[in-house]
């Protein structure tokens, strides 16, 4: 995905990266494990391209929103691994 155009820009040097970027929720029992990850949701911030298979490490997310954006393609298998997961929102 590309974040060209994205309405808040993520400062990937600031030391709490992810949890603190806009539309990322985390489980905050520990910070320093990015896999704590729970919630993505950047729905309509002008986001672009292809959802990577990279994401899937994030086996603990719950909610994966990325609806009403310039995102194309197909989900990755890969995505199966969120055994956690209750909601997800891809469409356009």
């Amino acid at each position: 995905m590309n974040g060209l155009q994205w309405k808040s820009k993520w400062n990937f040097s600031d030391p709490d990266a992810p949890c603190v970027f806009p539309g990322v929720t985390c489980d905050l029992t520990d910070i320093t494990i990015i896999t704590d990850v729970t919630k993505i949701n950047l729905g309509q911030q002008g986001l672009s391209g292809q959802l990577r298979a990279g994401i899937c490490s994030l086996t603990k997310i719950t909610l994966f929103n990325v609806s009403f954006n310039g995102i194309a393609g197909t989900l990755p298998r890969e995505y199966a691994a969120w055994a956690s997961i209750n909601e997800l929102f891809v469409d356009s």
